[in-house]
């Protein structure tokens, strides 16, 4: 995948030096730069239910074999490792009926996150065919578009909506399921343009989408001005809460170890 550019240029989990944090800089920088540039943006968190649970294996055979090219004794392994795979429940001595898994990857395996990504890469190809920015990490997609202000949001929602639709048809079709109560909408802009801000909604699959103060994006939180209140004060909160921790056990321990 690496020798023939196969990997999706914005999908950070599972590659070296692709972590949570190139994929929250990334999603980070455009957001400032375009607030930097007197521009606006809009950030749409999708969230998956359960996604690796849910992967069906024929679809993913063929994606392996017509949108990667790997066949032959390749293709093989792979089935064989996926197919005629069986779970069951113990409690104590006691053992449910063996039931045949026809769908997911196994997760805490090797091959887990890569099968997901290959899985998933259609999901990106939307994207870009709807003129959207992404970038992913597993199965979080965060779906954002820089813009010029107010006179361009009637027209930049119908474009989300209509991206959002054919994400989840998409979905549909490959098994997957659109989580739409967690699914997030955030607008970020500079503090003299959100006054003249209206209330912003995508209506998405009869779900009203509503826009938010604040996310967490892997870990980090993002406000609508980019200034970074909501983590500073996340992260000193947990910094007062391990000091507390250690000042509860100071006089067991040597000023080294404190």
């Amino acid at each position: 995948m690496s020798s023939h550019s196969l990997h999706d240029s914005v999908q950070s989990a599972y590659r070296a030096c692709h972590s949570t944090e190139t994929a929250n800089l990334g999603v980070h920088h455009d957001i400032a730069y375009a607030l930097d540039n007197n521009c606006c943006a809009v950030l749409l968190m999708l969230d998956l239910s359960a996604a690796f649970d849910t992967i069906d294996h024929q679809i993913l055979f063929d994606r392996l074999k017509y949108s990667f090219g790997v066949t032959g004794d390749a293709l093989l392994w792979l089935q064989s490792y996926l197919m005629n795979r069986t779970q069951r429940v113990a409690i104590g001595s006691v053992q449910s009926d063996d039931i045949k898994l026809d769908f997911c990857v196994p997760q805490g395996s090797v091959l887990e996150p890569k099968l997901y990504c290959i899985f998933a890469k259609p999901e990106g190809e939307i994207c870009i065919r709807h003129g959207m920015s992404y970038h992913s990490y597993a199965d979080d997609t965060h779906v954002y578009q820089i813009i010029r202000p107010q006179r361009y949001w009637c027209d930049l929602s119908k474009r989300l909506e209509k991206c959002l639709s054919d994400i989840g048809d998409w979905m549909i079709a490959n098994m997957l399921k659109l989580n739409e109560d967690k699914t997030g909408l955030i607008i970020f802009a500079s503090k003299h343009q959100l006054k003249h801000l209206s209330d912003f909604r995508l209506t998405f699959d009869g779900t009203v989408l509503s826009d938010v103060i604040c996310v967490k994006n892997l870990g980090i939180y993002f406000n609508k001005t980019i200034s970074m209140e909501h983590q500073a004060s996340a992260i000193t909160k947990a910094c007062f809460y391990q000091i507390r921790d250690i000042g509860r056990i100071r006089s067991l321990i040597s000023v080294e170890a404190c």
